[in-house]
């Protein structure tokens, strides 16, 4: 692999499992602009293991209608550690403007809007754990080895101009529930992010 534009062979392996049919370029098949994206999306720089990739731009997505907002689900039960929540059936769901936690087991779903392309840091703060989530990307993980109320850290993520989807897991204790995202936009300082960057569908 040279570079992220480097093109994907594509074989339907439960009915061709010796992959003699490359299906790339095939109505059947996504197209290499979509394979490129989606491998894009699922991961991050890992300094250990450098990739040719690593400073390319994850795409945002396109053709979403928004609007201001983050989705706010709870969820019933007792955890040890951030649940990964999506089979779950939420308690309760609101649209809510910000990171406003209660208590127990939540998740906030929405949007990020990026506003120029280039590399961000990202950190959380909580008095809990919480696990957040860019795209299908790993963003921040403050819930193994995290000690509470610290800042974690995202490690930088090059990031294009656009719409990122953003989901953020987290249990909250009863006793002064809180979480705060920041966010360091290429050219700026490290600053809570504003309620005016998250959009829902």
């Amino acid at each position: 692999v040279k570079g992220h534009r480097d093109t994907f062979e594509v074989y339907h392996t439960l009915k061709d499992f010796k992959e003699t049919t490359d299906l790339a370029g095939k109505p059947s098949a996504p197209t290499q602009k979509q394979f490129q994206a989606a491998v894009m999306r699922s991961r991050r720089i890992d300094p250990l293991s450098k990739r040719p990739y690593d400073n390319a731009l994850v795409p945002a997505v396109k053709k979403i209608a928004t609007r201001p907002g983050l989705v706010h689900k709870e969820f019933p039960g007792q955890f040890d550690w951030v649940p990964q929540l999506g089979d779950g059936t939420p308690s309760g769901r609101k649209i809510v403007k910000g990171l406003a936690v209660t208590t127990g087991a939540q998740q906030f779903v929405g949007y990020l809007r990026v506003p120029k392309s280039g590399v961000y840091h990202f950190a959380l703060t909580t008095n809990g754990k919480a696990v957040a989530r860019l795209h299908d990307a790993l963003l921040i993980d403050a819930d193994s080895q995290y000690k509470a109320g610290a800042k974690a850290l995202s490690g930088k993520i090059a990031l294009r101009a656009g719409l990122h989807p953003l989901r953020i897991n987290c249990l909250v204790p009863g006793d002064s529930p809180g979480l705060s995202l920041e966010w360091q936009v290429p050219g700026e300082e490290m600053k809570t992010m504003p309620n005016t960057q998250f959009f829902i569908q």
